[in-house]
């Protein structure tokens, strides 16, 4: 016995041994994959030699045998889209982009950013309405013309400038078309429940970063919709996939908690389509759900709310003229939250949500953090002096996270932020107070950050993990100069045009250096002032 307890500490350490060269082996692997795969595209080929994937799958499979291949092979697909993913990855330079704002008082009137949840929904109602549509102007970014394209293929006749959208009724056909989904999970929802519409089948392919998305839980489900989701590549749960449809779904569906609410929400597309009354229930109820019904009563379109079921009318869908999308509440706190930051004021002109949850939330947070905001007429000003400590509750608003620990990081003391987020939400948020050299606790119910000073310590680069953290680190720029990033091109994903405004903020003229530093890669400085 004894024997066993002092094994087990060395069993620990060899592990750990195994786990780094394991890492650095998938870092090597993923590098080199990368590298062929952004040779290719060089070549306008595609990033995925299916040849090479098939030689690399025979050498698992030689040293798997009495496995069960079926998870390895998952294993295997994910780092190859790992790989493919990185090299598809957009840099706007391969210089480092840092940023140098100041904190002079603003005085700031700009367009709102508009609600990309009302201009995704708007894309597919204008695709089955029964008349023109035009909508301008009209938030374009990277999901959003994927979504477009995708509709396009199914016949939809819809066309786009910089800010505009128009479209037209169009009989959509799904009966042995191949899609291409581009890396978002909306537009896989989205197309999907437009093609149960239809008998007959369709194969659905994606970018890399959806084909991650493990499909387990949508083919378990389907059947009950009348349908079949079979992914194309042998004992995998992934993209490609073959979709085969009924044309025929219940008049009553459950939507279970292992399903994405998006599915749910297209469903409510599927009921207009068949003209057919549909009652769905949620595990939760989403809360675009508001938003949404707000919008269809636009277009004429009328659903009822109980508790977690929502019901849907069809009736001729029509877009109303003139047609405005309102603001997107998210989108918009990173403008208007400027003076928090800087003093001043701040107006966006367009329309505020007022009754949006979303929106709502949004005010409660500027509250709290002494911020005067006047929906009316679409000003921000900062009249209070900071609480002696900045808490907060998320509540079920993950998508606020990036948002809210900027504040957090931003204000001169202690923070605590209430949360609910899985470890894979909250990580990145970790990540970057680590980077920053922030100290911090982490306890099941919230997050506590420690004041740090305001020099910033790190020399370093930081990669965005996503759009939305880099709206974060952008606000977070306020207080530490000079912070760099990697990849402001990511960005485009929600707002194309954000960097364009943040270094057209009324500080003074917008200056641009190249500075090189000895001994240092060379850094691309943007300097506002």
């Amino acid at each position: 016995m004894k024997d066993k307890k002092n094994s087990s500490p060395n069993l620990n350490e060899e592990l750990k041994q195994v786990e780094k060269r394991l890492l650095q082996l998938i870092q090597k692997r993923t590098k080199l994959l990368s590298k062929i795969a952004r040779h290719r595209m060089e070549q306008n080929k595609s990033p995925i030699d299916t040849y090479l994937e098939k030689t690399l799958w025979n050498i698992w499979k030689k040293h798997l045998q009495g496995e069960n291949q079926r998870f390895f092979r998952q294993l295997f697909s994910i780092l190859n889209n790992t790989s493919y993913s990185k090299a598809e990855s957009k840099k706007s330079s391969d210089k480092p982009f840092c940023l140098y704002p100041k904190t002079h008082p603003i005085n700031f009137s700009t367009s709102a950013p508009l609600s990309l949840f009302q201009a995704t929904v708007s894309v597919v109602l204008s695709t089955i309405s029964t008349t023109e549509t035009h909508i301008e102007p009209f938030p374009l970014n990277d999901p959003l013309v994927e979504l477009i394209k995708a509709l396009n293929q199914a016949g939809g006749r819809i066309s786009w400038q910089e800010d505009s959208l128009h479209a037209g009724p169009a009989n959509l056909t799904f009966e042995g078309k191949s899609f291409f989904l581009g890396e978002h999970e909306t537009t896989l929802y989205f197309m999907l429940a437009l093609a149960l519409t239809e008998a007959g089948s369709c194969k659905l392919n994606a970018s890399p970063g959806l084909k991650i998305l493990n499909l387990k839980p949508l083919q378990d489900f389907l059947p009950q919709l009348g349908a079949r989701l079979t992914s194309i590549e042998p004992q995998s749960y992934n993209l490609p996939a073959r979709l085969e449809c009924s044309g025929k779904i219940p008049s009553e569906i459950t939507i279970p908690s292992t399903i994405s609410p998006f599915l749910g929400i297209g469903l409510i597309f599927t009921s207009l389509l068949l003209n057919k009354k549909l009652k769905i229930t949620f595990a939760n109820l989403p809360k675009e759900i508001v938003e949404l019904d707000y919008l269809l009563q636009k277009w004429g379109v009328s659903i009822q709310t109980e508790d977690s079921t929502i019901t849907v009318s069809p009736s001729e869908l029509k877009c109303p003229v003139p047609f405005s999308l309102e603001a997107d509440p998210l989108l918009s706190a990173h403008l208007l939250v400027l003076p928090y930051i800087t003093s001043g004021s701040v107006k966006l002109e367009g329309i505020w949500p007022g009754y949006s949850p979303r929106a709502k939330f949004v005010e409660k947070l500027f509250q709290e953090i002494g911020l005067n905001f006047n929906p009316s007429d679409f000003t921000s000003q900062h009249n209070k002096a900071l609480s002696s400590q900045f808490s907060f509750d998320l509540e079920d608003f993950k998508e606020f996270f990036p948002f809210v620990l900027a504040l957090a990081i931003i204000q001169k003391n202690k923070a605590i932020i209430y949360h609910q987020l899985e470890d894979s939400l909250l990580e990145p948020g970790l990540e970057l107070l680590s980077f920053l050299n922030f100290n911090f606790k982490t306890h099941p119910e919230y997050l506590e950050i420690e004041y740090s000073g305001e020099k910033n310590k790190t020399n370093k680069v930081w990669t965005s993990p996503s759009a939305l953290w880099t709206l974060s680190y952008g606000l977070i720029s306020f207080k530490f100069k000079g912070i760099c990033l990697e990849n402001p091109g990511s960005i485009t994903q929600i707002w194309p045009k954000f960097w364009k405004i943040f270094q057209s903020i009324p500080f003074g003229q917008v200056e641009r250096k190249i500075e090189e530093q000895k001994g240092e890669p060379s850094r691309r400085r943007i300097r506002i002032g």
